[in-house]
């Protein structure tokens, strides 16, 4: 079922055509944020919203940023201006949240061309730019983070990928079939090399080239932090258009990147793909975490098994990924339980890059994909408005909007106001989890939570970045199937949390339908 509000008609991404320059900058888009930035219990959102070029003058200039303040019952207040959410430094495509200063209260990272802007949250219903403060350096085009604390300080850094060099005078315009100016490939720039924006935990970040260093530029449009072997620290895998993925873990204390040596850099036939997006799940309940990756028409997306020892398994074939649509260019994507099967099920939105595609619109259909037990990827098409009315989708994430138990979709078009969707599967019990850092920083990304109930396991881990410029509200989520909760061992579930310090916690028993908040225990 999808919402609808006037409020969100104010929170259209501005890509800037109507300056006639047929940019590779109007067709990147913008994301969605879905934070709970005044810790009321309902998870708000954030819309980046692009900007314009003035060819007059030579600039690209940057739209302030819409917040969102949900009020329950689906009623939505924008209170940009009473927040003092007024940040139009760059021309943003997307948003990146985490508690950076460690008080309680998440802030917000807002990142496009021209740079980023840090906005940290006062706890008291408004925002302020400390980005310079901080000590954060401009780079030119930013078009994906990752927050993850990289070097084992207790503090989160940032991972921050760049798409192509790209600016006004370096524009180059290219022809479609119909002869009609249209945007470029990114085969028409050179890439960039991405950078690492290190947390010294008394207000003030460094920038680092060399700690995640590759020997080639990317050109990156996806992001994500990760722990993908325990014990061996978050490790950070770069979705790049048109050039092989990175995968970097630390080996000796250092990380490489070995995203070939991984089995993640191309797809089965050796390629480099046109990677977008990037989700984490437990496909194939094995509690080890693999990854989805989104990809451009006529390519598969990407389902990587991860085989421990840093190997996975390129199992798109295996698992049915080749008899979907593969005229999608897939960009946001998200993957959990919305059916409270058991199993993690995968949503991408899609949309063309061209104005004049060689097949077909510009505007395409979202992508539900089912998983069956872990074996195989089924398409169906959930009776709703959204995945019936075709778009030009880029952003994509979850919440729990209506505190339900199940987490709704937030979906962004690069026209036209986002989508909210509510998730209306009758279906399960569940239990959401808010975890909190003590010997590890406050927002504990790379923790793991592992699930019992009966001889079922579950894993959840709440990570950084994700999707695409998207971040999904920062709880972990699992559906508690109803044929479960009616028996004993339901009520006697089991929970362990694995710390990103290397600790766990003694196992906790768990009701079904209930949120709750998990702090690390003060002692080690």
């Amino acid at each position: 079922m999808k919402r609808e509000d006037s409020t969100f008609d104010n929170c259209n991404f501005h890509n800037a055509r109507e300056s006639g320059l047929t940019a590779i900058l109007e067709i990147v888009g913008g994301g969605v944020g879905c934070i709970d930035f005044d810790r009321d219990g309902w998870t708000d959102l954030i819309f980046p919203r692009g900007g314009k070029i003035d060819l007059e003058t030579k600039q690209v200039t940057g739209l302030s940023s819409k917040v969102i303040r949900n009020i329950g019952n689906w009623e939505y207040r924008d209170c940009s201006n009473a927040a003092g959410f007024v940040f139009d430094g760059v021309y943003a495509h997307g948003i990146a949240s985490s508690d950076f200063d460690q008080d309680g209260f998440c802030d917000v990272l807002i990142y496009g061309f021209g740079g980023v802007i840090l906005v940290r949250n006062q706890g008291d219903g408004t925002f302020s730019d400390v980005t310079d403060s901080v000590g954060l350096k401009q780079s030119k085009w930013t078009t994906a983070a990752a927050w993850g604390d990289f070097n084992n300080d207790r503090n989160l850094d940032l991972y921050l990928g760049s798409y192509v060099d790209w600016d006004l005078a370096r524009n180059q315009v290219c022809k479609a079939r119909n002869d009609q100016p249209d945007v470029c490939s990114p085969n028409a720039y050179e890439g960039v090399q991405n950078s690492v924006a290190i947390n010294h935990g008394d207000g003030s970040f460094s920038i680092s080239s060399e700690l995640l260093k590759t020997t080639q530029p990317a050109k990156t449009l996806g992001a994500l932090a990760a722990e993908f072997e325990p014990g061996n620290g978050i490790a950070v895998y770069a979705a790049n258009d048109l050039v092989a993925n990175f995968l970097f873990t630390k080996k000796n204390g250092q990380y490489l990147e070995h995203g070939f040596a991984s089995g993640v850099a191309v797809d089965d036939s050796g390629v480099a793909n046109g990677s977008m997006g990037v989700a984490l799940l437990d496909f194939n309940l094995d509690c080890n975490f693999d990854l989805f990756v989104t990809n451009f028409e006529h390519e598969l997306m990407g389902l990587y098994l991860n085989a421990e020892d840093d190997f996975f398994n390129h199992a798109s074939r295996k698992v049915g990924l080749n008899r979907t649509d593969l005229n999608s260019v897939a960009f946001g994507v998200v993957a959990t339980d919305f059916d409270g099967d058991g199993d993690e099920d995968i949503i991408y939105t899609c949309g063309h890059v061209h104005y004049f595609p060689d097949v077909g619109p510009m505007e395409q259909l979202p992508i539900y994909l089912q998983n069956e037990a872990g074996q195989r990827l089924s398409k169906i098409t959930p009776n709703c408005k959204y995945f019936s009315d075709p778009t030009v989708g880029r952003g994509l994430a979850t919440a729990d909007l209506d505190q339900d138990g199940d987490l709704d979709l937030i979906g962004t078009s690069l026209f036209g106001p986002p989508s909210i969707v509510e998730n209306t599967f009758a279906t399960a019990d569940w239990l959401k989890i808010e975890l909190v850092g003590v010997h590890c920083a406050r927002t504990p990304i790379g923790a793991t939570a592992e699930l019992t109930i009966g001889k079922t396991k579950m894993v959840r881990q709440l990570h950084g970045g994700g999707s695409f410029l998207s971040q999904s509200e920062q709880l972990l989520h699992f559906a508690w199937p109803r044929e479960s909760s009616n028996s004993q061992s339901a009520v006697g579930g089991s929970l362990v949390i694995r710390w990103p310090d290397g600790t766990t916690s003694k196992p906790i028993t768990v009701e079904p339908n209930k949120q709750l908040i998990v702090v690390q225990s003060q002692n080690r």
